[in-house]
């Protein structure tokens, strides 16, 4: 899981993170990436998510 600030949607950085996620990917895992404030105003339903993916 991934906590993802504002600079995450900038589109250069956005680009990084999804060629990270695919090398991750292919090593066996998976990326959840939630922002900041769904991760502080929306807890409950980014937990919700993390769950349905285990």
């Amino acid at each position: 899981m991934e906590l993802a600030g504002a600079g995450h949607f900038e589109p250069d950085q956005a680009e990084y993170d999804q060629g990270r996620s695919g090398i991750l990917a292919e090593l066996g895992y998976r990326v959840l990436r939630f922002s900041n404030e769904q991760a502080l105003h929306e807890t409950e339903q980014v937990l919700q998510a993390i769950k349905a993916q285990l």
